[in-house]
């Protein structure tokens, strides 16, 4: 291994740890659920993304690399959908915020339900009749 290669592999190992720990960090320090899921979510995958690059620069194996980009793949497409739904549901329940955030999908959420109680009584009217 050269010493270039050497070198911007720790490059990307330390800052990947750093941005974990960043997260970690920020899971602990956040007042509510939702800054805790952006700190855990967001900066955990970047954090874990630059530690799996490092590790391909260190180990520049044909089925390593291969191995890596698959889970940094699924890493990059699996953290946004699962906190997304992790989020909806919390909110969902009514999970308690931090009382400096605005609630934007508030308004959107109560014509949600209006548009879902309205076809669920078309719904009862349509069997009744039947």
């Amino acid at each position: 291994m050269s010493l270039f290669l050497a070198i911007l592999a720790s490059f990307f190992l330390i800052t990947g740890a750093l941005v974990s720990l960043l997260a970690a960090i920020g899971f602990m320090r956040f007042p509510d659920f939702f800054l805790r899921l952006h700190a855990s979510s967001k900066s955990g995958s970047l954090g874990i993304i630059l530690i799996i690059i490092g590790y391909c620069l260190v180990t520049p194996d044909l089925s390593t690399v291969f191995k890596a980009s698959v889970i940094a793949m699924l890493l990059f497409v699996k953290s946004p959908i699962g906190s997304m739904a992790l989020a909806r549901a919390a909110y969902l329940v009514k999970e308690k915020m931090w009382e400096t955030k605005i609630d934007q999908w508030k308004d959107d959420l109560k014509k949600e339900l209006q548009e879902q109680s309205r076809r669920e009584k078309a719904a009862a009217q349509g069997t009744q009749k039947a």
